[in-house]
């Protein structure tokens, strides 16, 4: 980890890990709670939703991935379900991206603007599967694609996103 550092500055069992510097646990523990109470307002928004916003929330960071090739994804699922990109090999990096499922995904993320860069990594990543003919498949693996397409939802959820944000570069890429 480089420049991590491990402190325990109060003795009283906590430990804390910095990226930046050596900082008391004390400082970090309060670093986590103002982050923790910043997330707790954003869902204030959703009011009687505000439930519903943390599940979905979780379910979709659950299976955010950072791909080192390709950037944030999320797939509905990890690994090599089914056996459906036949030439994994290895289990460092296999996922299969559904189109209206990863979509869906990509709005979920980007409904607050704390997710919008997620949201739009995961938009772009999908909509860069897109087949030699033009049409992004239903499924996707790094060495496989389906197909066939499904309705276009990723327009529509393009355009949410457009609505929301006003990001124009977005829409022309």
């Amino acid at each position: 980890l480089g420049q991590s550092r491990v402190t325990s500055g109060d003795h009283s069992g906590s430990v804390g890990f910095s990226s930046k510097a050596p900082l008391p646990a004390a400082r970090i523990r309060a670093t986590l709670r103002a982050a923790w109470e910043a997330e707790q307002a954003r869902y204030g928004a959703y009011g009687e939703h505000a439930e519903v916003k943390m599940a979905v929330q979780a379910g979709a960071m659950w299976n955010l991935v950072y791909n080192p090739l390709e950037s944030v994804i999320a797939p509905v699922i990890r690994g090599n379900p089914w056996g459906w990109d036949p030439a994994v090999l290895s289990d460092d990096w296999p996922y299969v991206l559904f189109d209206w499922d990863t979509h869906f995904a990509a709005l979920m993320l980007s409904l607050d603007a704390a997710g919008k860069e997620l949201g739009y990594s995961v938009l772009i990543q999908v909509v860069k599967a897109k087949s030699a003919e033009g049409f992004v498949p239903n499924g996707y693996a790094p060495t496989r694609k389906s197909t066939h397409s499904q309705p276009p939802v990723g327009s529509k959820v393009l355009l949410e996103m457009y609505r929301r944000y006003r990001d124009l570069w977005l829409v022309e890429l």
